[in-house]
C-alpha cells in the first residue's frame, strides 16, 4: 500500500501546487477547482498513509523525524482544506499546501526501511503521543497563519490601488475634494486630519440652523495628529473609506427604516454605512471583498488578518498544551519536569513570541503589515525550534534528549 499511497500523495500535492500557482497567474477558476481537487486527492493518499503506518507498526507515527514529519504533512494539508472552507478562495493553497508538499517530499526521502514496531520505553508514554499530536496541531495551524500572512503583503499594493481609484471617484461624485488629500499618494498624511475635521467636527462658520454633527462610528474616535502621522498609506485609505461611508449615511439619511428603496447612482442605498464607498461608484460583491493579486480574486484583507489572528489563537491554545504534556512527559521518562534542553527552550521562546502576538492583537491593537509580519516571524521560530534545534545541537556538539 506504501508504494501507492505515497507517490500519490506526491503527485496530489504537487499538481494542487503548480495547479494554484496557474490560478493566481491566469485567475482561472478551473485552475482554482483542480488545485483543490489535488489537494483533497493528496489529503485522502496522506491518510491513507496514517492508516498504513498503524497497521502495519502497530503505533502512531509520532516518534522520529520521519514519522513526525508524515504526520505534520498530514496535519497542514487538512489545516488547509479547513480554512478554505471557510476563508473560501482557492489562492490560499499556493501559500500552504507548498509547505505540505516539501514536507511530504522530504519523508518520502528517508523511505521507513529502518522504522521498527518496537521502541524505547521512554517513547511508549501515552504523554509522549499526547504531546506530538498537539504539536501538529499547534504547527499546522502556524502554518496557515504564515501563509495568510504572506498573502496579506502580496495583496497590498493592488489593494491600495484599488482602493484609491474607488475613493478619487467617489470624492468626484459627493464633491469632497478634500479625500483625494487622503487616497493621493503625493499627498501627504495631514490630509486625513482635514477630512477627519471635515466630517466630524461642526461647522465654525455663523448660520442661522445650528451646525449639524456628522455622527461618530461607533468605537472610532477621531484620530489625533500623532496617530495620523504613524499611519500608513494604506490605514489612510481604509479609514477614508469608513468615514465617508459613515458621513454619507447621515448625508442622504437613506437607512432602511426611514427609505428602504432609496436609491442613488442607480444603487440600492438600504445599508450605505456597511456598503461604503465602494458600493456608491458601483463596485460588485466581488470588488467590495476582494483584492487581486496577479489577476486573481484575493479575499479582503481584514479578512485574511481575522482568520490569521484565529489561527494563531488556536495553536497557541495547543502550543501551551504541547509545553504542558510534554514537562508530564519528562518526568515521567528522565524524572525531570525541565532540563533546559535546547528543545525546550525554543519551544518557549515560541511559546512567548505567539503570546506576544496575540497581545498585540487584542490589548495593543495591531493590525495590517506589523501582524502579518509578525505571523511569518513567529512561524520561523516554529520550524527552527522543529528542524533547526536538531542542526544546532549537531554543530556545536550540544547535548540534547530531544535532537531526532
Amino acid at each position: 500500500m506504501y508504494t501507492i499511497t505515497m507517490p500519490l500523495t506526491l503527485v496530489g500535492l504537487g499538481l494542487a501546487t503548480i495547479a494554484y500557482l496557474g490560478y493566481l497567474l491566469t485567475s482561472k477558476d478551473i485552475l482554482g477547482k483542480l488545485g483543490w481537487g489535488f489537494s483533497l486527492i493528496g489529503l485522502v493518499a496522506l491518510t491513507a498513509l496514517e492508516v498504513d503506518f498503524i497497521v502495519t507498526f502497530k503505533r502512531l507515527p509520532l516518534t522520529s523525524l520521519y514519522e513526525m514529519s508524515l504526520s505534520l504533512a498530514w496535519g497542514i494539508v487538512l489545516a488547509y482544506v479547513i480554512t478554505h472552507l471557510f476563508v473560501k478562495t482557492y489562492a490560499v493553497g499556493l501559500f500552504v499546501v507548498p509547505i505540505g508538499f516539501i514536507i511530504a517530499l522530504y519523508n518520502a526521502s528517508q523511505g521507513r526501511d529502518d522504522v521498527t514496531r518496537y521502541v524505547v520505553p521512554a517513547l511508549q508514554s501515552y504523554w509522549l503521543q499526547m504531546h506530538v499530536i498537539v504539536a501538529i496541531i499547534a504547527y499546522s495551524a502556524f502554518t496557515v497563519s504564515a501563509g495568510l500572512g504572506i498573502m496579506y503583503f502580496l495583496t497590498r499594493e493592488s489593494y491600495l490601488a484599488t482602493s484609491r481609484k474607488h475613493a478619487t471617484a467617489l470624492a468626484h461624485r459627493l464633491g469632497l475634494p478634500l479625500l483625494l488629500k487622503v487616497v493621493s499618494p503625493e499627498i501627504d498624511k495631514s490630509g486625513a486630519m482635514t477630512l477627519s475635521r471635515t466630517l466630524y467636527e461642526p461647522e465654525t462658520e455663523p448660520s442661522e440652523r445650528p451646525a449639524r454633527r456628522v455622527r461618530q462610528p461607533a468605537g472610532r474616535p477621531s484620530p489625533t495628529a500623532d496617530e495620523l502621522e504613524a499611519l500608513s498609506d494604506e490605514d489612510i485609505a481604509v479609514a477614508a473609506n469608513e468615514q465617508v461611508a459613515t458621513a454619507y449615511d447621515d448625508i442622504i439619511g437613506a437607512t432602511k427604516k426611514r427609505h428602504p428603496k432609496a436609491r442613488i447612482f442607480g444603487l440600492s442605498m438600504q445599508r450605505p454605512s456597511r456598503l461604503g464607498f465602494d458600493a456608491l461608484i458601483g463596485a460588485t460583491k466581488e470588488q467590495r471583498n476582494s483584492g487581486k493579486l496577479a489577476g486573481a480574486a484575493m479575499p479582503r484583507r481584514t479578512t485574511l488578518i481575522r482568520w490569521n489572528y484565529r489561527a494563531v489563537a488556536i495553536g497557541f491554545v495547543f502550543q501551551t498544551m504541547l509545553l504542558i504534556t510534554g514537562a508530564i512527559w519528562a518526568q515521567y521518562a528522565w524524572g525531570t519536569w525541565w532540563g533546559w534542553d535546547p528543545k525546550e527552550i525554543w519551544a518557549l521562546i515560541t511559546w512567548f513570541i505567539y503570546a506576544f502576538f496575540l497581545h498585540a492583537r487584542a490589548v495593543r491593537g495591531w493590525a495590517g503589515n506589523r501582524l502579518a509580519l509578525l505571523a511569518i516571524i513567529s512561524f520561523g521560530t516554529v520550524m527552527f525550534t522543529w528542524l533547526g534545534v536538531n542542526w544546532l545541537v549537531n554543530l556545536i556538539k550540544i547535548e540534547s534528549l530531544h535532537a531526532y
